[in-house]
Parts: C-alpha cells; structure tokens; sequence
C-alpha cells in the first residue's frame, strides 16, 4: 500500500512537472566549445528584469534595421540569418528571459567558424553583434522609433509558392498590417491589383517580365503566396524561379512591411 502510495506520488510529481516544462518553458543557454566562446555572447545593454514582450518587439526591429532575416521567433527566443547571396551566411538566436539575454550562434557558411578553437570571421564579433546589440538597446529604450527603410538582398525562403512573413509578430493588427503592405508596395513600385479583407493582390513588372502574388493575413500571420509570372523560369514542381524573387522582391517587400508596420 504504501510503495503503491509513493508510486503515485512520485509519478503525479513526474507529470507536474512535465506540464510545467510545457507551459513554462524558457530558453536554455547551451555549454559553449570552449569558456569565453563566441558561440555565447552575453546582451548587456538591457537589464533585468527585462520586458519580454518589448525585447521581442526590438529583437524584431534591430533585425529589419540591419538586413537580418527573421527564420523563426517565438517567446523567449527569435532566430535570425545574414546572409550575401550564395558567398556566405550565418544564423543566430536571440534567447531572452526576464533575467537576461544573450545571442547563440547556430550555424555559418564560408566564415572560417570552429567553435573548439574560439575561431571565426572577425565580422561576426566585431561588427554584427555588436551592431545587433546596439540596435536592440536602442529600440527597447525608445520603443516609438521605426527601423530604416533601407533595401537588402537575402533568400528568405527555399519554397518561392509560399513564403511565411516573419518579421511582423503575432497577433497582427490587421488593419495596421494592410495600411502597412499597401505602402511599402507602392514604394517598391508593386501595382495593387486587388485588395479585399484579408488579401492582397499585388503585380511587380519590368520590361518584359512580371510576377503575380498574393499577401494573404489575418491575426494569426502572412504568408506571400505565388499565383503567375512570365519570363521569370517560374517552375512550381521544382520550386525554381528568378533569384531576384526570393532574393530580393520578397525580402524587400517583407523588411519594408516590417518599416511600416512599426
């Protein structure tokens, strides 16, 4: 009776605190290569107790205001890459709590990175975290600031057919988000050839080419999704098109939603 008892207790206790791990669960800093690695790098323009929700915000206009694209955020940690084309990139994750904050290193291409040897381009620790870092203290304390409207090239997606918006969090304000897209596609000379509810229609041309595609939003995200193009090698089984799609019209549109929007 009693090690039935204790079975119990000890699994009740075992389920609690799964659903705790669940519900509860905060980004975990990983054990560096070696102490002092560049695979951790420690924020310290904003102290605890941080807002969390004002530290995403930031993270998310830092990142636009600095070229980074957003591959994936949730609370507590948001996911950015850098990249120049095909010659390199890098992918990093910005990991906060209401204690503190830090920026992980996940992944790179041609920059020399050897995590064991405390080892890669100089760039990455003298230039892009440092200016990521002074990006988001200066946004988490002057939350009414917008990020620059300046264009960038990187590939946000491998699928062309339907690219998720990233830059914009969750719960959209809709009405925002549209006034937002509406603006930065007439500045980036997109023709707006439908706009109802929760849709956006737009055509982007030039001599003789032109793509079609639809900003489909609602309160829980934005997708770009693909509907017809000419001269562009459009091919939706083997999901190739123009480099300049995925390359730089959708990442401009994205970053200068993103401008609008905030």
């Amino acid at each position: 009776m009693i090690k039935r008892k204790l079975f119990k207790i000890a699994l009740f206790t075992m389920l609690l605190a799964m659903f705790t791990s669940f519900t509860h669960a905060a980004p975990v800093k990983k054990i560096p290569a070696k102490e002092g690695n560049f695979e951790i790098i420690q924020g310290r323009s904003v102290i605890s107790p941080i807002d969390t929700k004002l530290m995403q915000e930031s993270i998310i206009k830092a990142a636009t205001n600095l070229g980074w694209i957003v591959e994936k955020n949730s609370d507590g940690e948001t996911t950015l890459k850098l990249a120049k084309g095909k010659s390199w990139w890098v992918i990093i994750k910005v990991c906060y709590t209401a204690d503190e904050y830090w920026y992980e290193y996940v992944d790179s291409y041609n920059l020399d990175a050897n995590p064991a040897k405390n080892k890669i381009h100089r760039n990455y620790t003298n230039r892009w975290i440092p200016n990521l870092e002074r990006n988001i203290g200066n946004f988490y304390f002057n939350p009414n600031q917008k990020p620059s409207a300046t264009l960038f090239a990187a590939t946000i997606a491998d699928d062309f057919t339907n690219v998720t918006g990233r830059a914009v969090i969750t719960p959209v304000n809709t009405e925002k988000f549209k006034n937002a897209a509406l603006k930065a596609a007439a500045d980036l000379g997109w023709q707006v050839i439908e706009n109802k509810n929760g849709e956006i229609t737009l055509r982007l041309y030039g001599g003789n080419w032109w793509v079609i595609t639809k900003i489909v939003y609602s309160k829980d995200g934005y997708n770009y999704v693909y509907v017809d193009s000419e001269n562009l090698k459009a091919n939706k089984e083997k999901k190739v098109i123009h480099k300049k799609y995925l390359g730089i019209w959708i990442p401009n549109l994205e970053k200068n939603i993103a401008v609008n929007y905030f």
